[in-house]
Parts: structure tokens; C-alpha cells; sequence
């Protein structure tokens, strides 16, 4: 599987001319099995190779065209238990396979370009952070994205806490409560155990914390990204309060973290980091309603230039919303059809709308997808300008 971070989004958004296929699978509700996988790609090929050949091929240019497609389905990254939704990318020069791990429809499409709206949204509204999953056998800094999850390897952390405390047992039985603050607007947790040796203990897990987080800080200082605690409650409690970075969010991925895979682990941090980062969101839709301080584009030529041009800071779109046509650069004029773009090499109309989300984000826009009753202002994309 390939991760998707910004060289292979880039990759995707400027590839174009020739057959272009997209195959998006949705996540199974329970771990699927691997012939069922197989059977419906083996559907996709055959849907891919009809096409191939009545729009763009003689049959056996398109059956070398689809050889990797046919490996897939053989190999062990495809044949495993899949838990998660998939998108495959495949041209004469791009072949990537990504797990997503958030809801996409099934969809296959043969294009001039790839398809790309599911991946938009998923890819631009969770920026990249870190999971720091804590344990008394181990601590794992993890980075991540929307769509990836690594363990960081270039980071050292002092011995797990079970190691350098063996003689200690730690009690999970402390009661909470709050005290004093530590910093504005942060209240430090004060913990009673049930004697003398819960309260040790607790002073020994809170100074083995502490080295952690100067690890952490250190590693994370000059990177952007909040920092997502996973482990049990009074162990991250601890943690919180005495944390030196302010980007460690406030909820934290609970249960027998040890036992999470790096796939399961996103997938819990992933509501996690979007609720945090509703804030620019909302940060965003306001640039779209407030004209007196924003320049602000509605109409979808107008927006299709400030785009090309690379002047859109921030992009709205009705993500169930429909703009098909064709877009002239050089007269800077748009020609709206009332049909599907057929994707055939003939047909010179498109998806307009992910036109303009393309040249947004290969111009370092941001790009929202929301519901037409969630946009800022009732229409079909709305953008702020930079200039």
C-alpha cells in the first residue's frame, strides 16, 4: 500500500492525457474476506477493460494495461482481511493503491484524469499529528494523517516505566479531582490513592511522564500537528497536566492500547483530531460570509479563474453538487453542459468543480466539501481570495 501525504496527492492532481482509472472500495462493516475482495476488483477490471477497449484501445494493449491490476488480486496487500476502504489510481505512468479509513461510495471511472472529490475532502480536513500512545511496557510516538499511520523510529525514549520501576506496583485506583491551575485555563488534576503506596506509586508514574514529555517536546517542537493520547485514563490524565507542548488534545483514545493495531489506532484518533480541528472550519466558512473584510468569488467562472490563477485561500463546495463543462483558460470563459462528462478522449468537458478544487490545492488553497444546507453561502462553491 502507498501512504497519501502531499507528494503523491500532487502526484495524482497533475496527471493527465490518456486512460485514467479510479476504483474507490468502501470499508467493510467487519473484516471482509479476501475472496469477496477479489471477486468485486475482478468485476472493476472487466468494467475497466469494456471500456478500455470501445474508447481507447485495441483488446490487448488494454489486457498489458491492466496487468497490474490483475497482479493485485493475486497479491498478499489484497488477499489479507480487509478492514478498511481502498482507492486504486492506475495509468500509463501512475500506479498506486491507498487505504482510506474513512466512508467512500464504491465507484469506478475511466477519465482524462483521475478522479479525485472522495479523496479531497478525506486529505485536506485532517492535517497531519501524532498519536503518542502510553503504557507501562511501552510508548510508541506515532505520526499520522487522514489516510496513514507510522510509528516515529527517529526518536528515543528512556526506558518503559514497568523497566525502571519493577519493584513498584502502580494502582489504577486513584480518584481525581481538580486543583489549582497550572497554566490559564487549565486545571492540574489532584489524585488520592488508597494509602501510602498508590501515592508513591503515582509520584513515580508522574516522574517517568515527565521524561517523556521532554522526549516529545523536543521531537515535536519545530512540527506542526496536535498530539493525541492514547492509553488508560488517569495515566493520560497525569500526562495532560503535566504537558509542556499546548497541542495535546483534550480526549484520548482509550481501552487496551497495547493490544491496537497502528490501522485501529487511526481509526479511533481520527474523530478525535477532526473535532479539534472544527475551528478552522469554522475559521474558513467566516471568510466566505464576511465580505467587508474578504474578497469573495460565487460565481463558478469567477472562481475557475481566481483558481488557475492560484488566488483562492479557501474553497467551498456543495460536495453533492453537479458542474460539468468546459473551462478556457486562455479567453478565461466557462461552457456549462447539462450531461456527464463521458470521460472518452472526444469529449473535452469535465468535472468543473474538481477542476477547482485541483488547481486550489496545487496552489495551497484549502478545500471544504460540505452538504448544501452546511455551506456558507447558498451555492455551488464560494471561495475567499487571497488577493
Amino acid at each position: 500500500m502507498n501512504t497519501l501525504d502531499h507528494r503523491q496527492f500532487d502526484q495524482l492532481l497533475r496527471s493527465e492525457g490518456g486512460p485514467h482509472v479510479s476504483i474507490f472500495f468502501a470499508a467493510p462493516q467487519v473484516p471482509r474476506d479476501s475472496e469477496d475482495d477479489r471477486i468485486r476488483l475482478g468485476n472493476r477490471v472487466r468494467e475497466t477493460r469494456e471500456t478500455l477497449v470501445q474508447n481507447w484501445m485495441p483488446a490487448t494493449e488494454a489486457e498489458d494495461f491492466l496487468k497490474p491490476l490483475h497482479d493485485l488480486m493475486t497479491s498478499s496487500e489484497f488477499t489479507m482481511d480487509r478492514r478498511s476502504g481502498m482507492a486504486i489510481f492506475l495509468s500509463d505512468s501512475v500506479w498506486k493503491v491507498f487505504q482510506i479509513y474513512e466512508d467512500v461510495s464504491p465507484r469506478l471511472v475511466v477519465s482524462r484524469s483521475f478522479f479525485l472529490r472522495p479523496l479531497v475532502s478525506i486529505f485536506d480536513t485532517v492535517p497531519p499529528f501524532f498519536v503518542l500512545r502510553i503504557s507501562k511496557n511501552h510508548v510508541t510516538l506515532f505520526s499520522a494523517s487522514a489516510t496513514s499511520i507510522s510509528d516515529v523510529s527517529d526518536i528515543s525514549f528512556p526506558e518503559s516505566f514497568k523497566q525502571q520501576h519493577a519493584s513498584v506496583t502502580v494502582d489504577s485506583g486513584f480518584q481525581v479531582h481538580s486543583g489549582n491551575t497550572r497554566t490559564p485555563g487549565k486545571e492540574r488534576a489532584v489524585y488520592h490513592g488508597q494509602g501510602g503506596v498508590p501515592d508513591t506509586g503515582k509520584a513515580e508514574l508522574t516522574h517517568y511522564l515527565r521524561q517523556l514529555d521532554d522526549v516529545v517536546y523536543k521531537y515535536i517542537s519545530n512540527k506542526p500537528g496536535m498530539v493525541i493520547l492514547a492509553g488508560v485514563d488517569y495515566e493520560t490524565a497525569i500526562y495532560k497536566q503535566i504537558a509542556s507542548s499546548d497541542r495535546v488534545a483534550e480526549k484520548t483514545i482509550t481501552g487496551n492500547v497495547d493490544q491496537f493495531s497502528p490501522e485501529e489506532m487511526l481509526q479511533r484518533a481520527l474523530p478525535i483530531a477532526k473535532e479539534c480541528l472544527g475551528n478552522q472550519l469554522q475559521e474558513d466558512a467566516s471568510e466566505i460570509c464576511d465580505r467587508r473584510h474578504h474578497k469573495v468569488a460565487t460565481d463558478p467562472e469567477q472562481v475557475l479563474i481566481a483558481a488557475h490563477e492560484g488566488r483562492i485561500n479557501v474553497l467551498f463546495f456543495d460536495k453533492d453538487s453537479e458542474l460539468n463543462g468546459s473551462f478556457f483558460e486562455d479567453t478565461r470563459t466557462l461552457q456549462e453542459i447539462r450531461t456527464k462528462p463521458t470521460g472518452q478522449p472526444g469529449d473535452a468537458s469535465r468535472d468543473l468543480i474538481e477542476m477547482a478544487m485541483v488547481q486550489t490545492l496545487l496552489h495551497r488553497g484549502r478545500v471544504h466539501g460540505a452538504a448544501k444546507d452546511e455551506m456558507p453561502v447558498d451555492k455551488r462553491m464560494a471561495a475567499s481570495l487571497r488577493y
